[in-house]
């Protein structure tokens, strides 16, 4: 056990671990509908395609091993946002540095850079780590309509008159009403409707909606 000062970082690094171990446990416990029955009154079973640990370098270097990705699945994380004028590692700089009860932060940074998986459960990976994991309208039954009518907003997007937009959107917003869905229908109503009063009001931003769930 830790002694004098150590023991606020024991009870933090624990709390990590305790964590981990209860994602493990979820990740099984979500699919069995023997686990929670009382909950399905509400809810489905569900399993998720697989769990993974964003795994890194510094676990290596921290103990003085070397780092072996082999087996490990990539992803480049470094990329840079026209829109948004930042590099999605700066972003997450930023966002580190507002943990201020954990007294951490980073610098901003841009360039290249990996992230490593290693699968814990679930199906493998092939290529990446979205692989097998069906992100399309199609997912939603009755949606056909939906996934096109989305297709023709984005390739008519005029980002010179993002208002042009908003009778397309509208046209959308009422078609989303038709499907009956309880899990993806409401979330996505209300991101599209987010979006129209954008369209109105200011100028275009990255939309989130793409022709997927």
């Amino acid at each position: 056990m830790p002694r004098g000062g150590d023991a606020p970082l024991f009870r933090q690094i624990y709390a990590q671990l305790r964590a981990a171990i209860l994602a493990q446990e979820a990740f099984a416990a979500a699919s069995d509908p023997n686990r929670f029955p009382a909950q399905l009154a509400f809810v489905k079973p569900w399993r998720a395609t697989r769990l993974v640990w964003n795994t890194s370098p510094f676990f290596s270097s921290n103990r003085n091993l070397p780092f072996d990705p082999t087996g490990l699945t990539t992803l480049e994380a470094g990329g840079y946002n026209p829109l948004l004028g930042k590099a999605y590692t700066e972003i997450a700089a930023a966002s580190l540095s507002m943990h201020k009860s954990q007294g951490v932060g980073s610098p901003p940074r841009r360039g290249a850079r990996k992230e490593y998986f290693k699968l814990l459960s679930g199906e493998p990976m092939t290529n990446a780590l979205f692989d097998g994991v069906d992100t399309n309208w199609s997912r939603v039954a009755d949606s056909e309509s939906i996934a096109a009518k989305i297709r023709q907003i984005i390739s008519e997007f005029d980002p010179a008159d993002p208002a042009a937009s908003v009778a397309g959107l509208l046209e959308l917003r009422q078609a989303l009403s038709g499907v009956k869905d309880e899990a993806w229908i409401p979330e996505k109503k209300a991101e599209l409707d987010q979006i129209i009063a954008e369209r109105k009001l200011h100028p275009p931003r990255e939309i989130d909606f793409d022709d997927a769930p």
